[in-house]
């Protein structure tokens, strides 16, 4: 836990939040990392930061690492009044489903294969290109949905016999803003009316996740906690940047509430290895020479 003044650098906040997350992620395990705050108190701003630091992480990573393989495919897309929809893909409209270990997917979801930090530069500009930004009452450009940038990193070991591959994913998420609906009027006011349904559902999973494991965690009440599941007391390792604001007293209490509660909700994260037919046999082997 830490709290960032007004003099903390973004470099500074990365490195305290982001930086160990996101090497696990290039290690196999599955990351977060989220800004969670009223509209205008920054998350937009420093998200784009901690972004383009998680990005020259990987490909730092990657270069320093010669002994493994890399594969990297990213992808980015926003929930805008309940919809999901493609940032790469001209805002096509993405349908949830879940496999048969009950992990959530995205039908027709684009991943980009990259290599180089321009390639990334130049998908993220295109999805910025498409976000929802409107006027609002609290915020003279407000961003509308909540935006996921997306990194699925697989490696495995040069000449390595095992064949065994891991796999991270890393998510990268700017909430919308949070300014009440009755601040607005029009379609800001229905997109207001969805927004805070959105961020009551994640508030309450998380108090839900922090008061009994045992209880039934409504991660169906919104797209972004079906999304956002594995994160929110899953297979992830977790981060949450609170951001707050003096302009508003009520909304920078609510906001230390969540993170008050977040403190509390405990993670699973475990390496995801992907093992080969070849490299299961290999093992299976192994065992029946030790047993004879």
């Amino acid at each position: 836990d830490h709290i960032f003044d007004e003099t903390a650098t973004n470099e500074l906040v990365y490195q305290e939040l982001a930086s160990d997350i996101v090497k696990k992620a290039m290690e196999g395990y599955n990351g977060t990392v989220f800004c969670y705050g009223q509209s205008g108190s920054g998350k937009t701003f420093t998200t784009d930061e901690l972004r383009r630091l998680a990005l020259q992480e990987v490909l730092e990573y990657i270069e320093n690492c010669p002994q493994r393989e890399f594969l990297l495919r990213v992808s980015y897309f926003e929930i805008y009044n309940e919809k999901v929809t493609d940032l790469l893909q001209d805002n096509k409209e993405l349908t949830l489903r879940e496999d048969v270990d009950k992990n959530v997917l995205l039908d027709g979801m684009h991943e980009a294969f990259v290599k180089t930090s321009n390639q990334v530069l130049e998908l993220l500009n295109q999805g910025n290109e498409r976000r929802k930004i409107s006027e609002t009452k609290m915020n003279a450009r407000s961003s509308r949905s909540h935006c996921i940038f997306r990194i699925v990193v697989e490696s495995r070991m040069r000449g390595s016999e095992e064949n065994i591959d891991i796999s991270g994913v890393l998510y990268l998420v700017d909430l919308a803003g949070s300014e009440k609906a009755s601040a607005n009027t029009g379609d800001r006011f229905r997109e207001g009316v969805l927004i805070n349904k959105s961020l009551l559902t994640l508030s309450l999973v998380i108090r839900q996740l922090a008061e009994d494991s045992n209880q039934h965690i409504s991660y169906r009440d919104s797209k972004l906690t079906r999304i956002l599941q594995n994160a929110l007391g899953g297979n992830s390792k977790t981060a949450i940047l609170c951001t707050v604001s003096p302009g508003n007293v009520e909304e920078t209490q609510s906001t230390l509430r969540f993170g008050q509660s977040a403190k509390r909700v405990l993670n699973k994260p475990l390496l995801n290895e992907v093992v080969t037919d070849k490299a299961l046999l290999k093992r299976h082997q192994k065992e029946i020479e030790t047993l004879k």
